[in-house]
């Protein structure tokens, strides 16, 4: 049995036969694809969460409509977005893993299936883009130096947003519902926010632990095909 200290190891022993990776490449592409839709649908539930908690709790709503249903409370509503708000920031940077993963694994497999393609830097260009998360082009390619300041650009402003904005509209969301809600109705607002903040540790400690376990490879020569 052989181990490995990462996918890019495992994925280049277990395709070492360029016939046999044709088929898995192709679906692991589809599966970058899903998931870079997937985290930019979660961005957009994201930012229309937050801002409909400050519509909400800055203006007199009476109704709330949400599809078919709607309700006359909107106070229920307000008091649990930002629990919605912390369990989407979890699954957008859990996706942004799997997108990483997928990622790497792609072009470990396609070192194998194509090792020109791969030696000349050309996979970056079949691999779909997510948000806060640029690609970084090798030096020499064209236009390099545009996309390694977008790059890192992005990396500092994914950073902010993570580690500032999202923990800051916590504080603010339940600053506004502890100062606005009544008396008797700040049992709920203890359950949101003893919630938001399991989710919000959650996160912060799911951030912690993938920079942690980030290793390098054993080796990393270009993965060449069984002859």
């Amino acid at each position: 049995m052989t181990t490995s200290c990462c996918p890019e190891d495992a994925t280049g022993i277990a395709f070492q036969n360029p016939e046999a990776s044709e088929k898995y490449l192709d679906r692991i592409l589809a599966s970058c694809k899903d998931t870079a839709a997937g985290i930019t649908r979660l961005l957009v539930v994201l930012a229309l969460c937050m801002v409909a908690f400050e519509l909400l709790i800055l203006t007199k709503v009476t109704t709330v409509s949400v599809g078919p249903l709607q309700l006359t409370d909107p106070a229920a509503v307000t008091t649990f977005l930002p629990v919605v708000v912390a369990v989407v920031q979890y699954q957008i940077f859990r996706q942004m893993l799997r997108w990483r993963l997928l990622e790497r694994t792609f072009r470990t497999v396609l070192r194998v299936v194509q090792p020109e393609v791969a030696e000349n830097g050309f996979g970056v260009y079949l691999v779909p883009s997510i948000p806060f998360f640029a690609t970084f082009h090798h030096r020499g390619s064209y236009l390099s130096r545009v996309f390694r300041v977008q790059y890192w650009f992005e990396a500092i402003v994914a950073l902010i947003f993570a580690l500032v904005v999202l923990p800051g509209f916590q504080m603010y969301a339940f600053f506004m519902l502890f100062s606005s809600m009544p008396s008797g109705s700040l049992g709920f607002v203890w359950i949101a926010l003893t919630l938001s903040a399991i989710m919000t540790f959650t996160h912060f400690v799911t951030i912690w632990l993938s920079m942690r376990d980030e290793v390098p490879c054993a080796s990393s020569a270009p993965v060449v095909a069984a002859a």
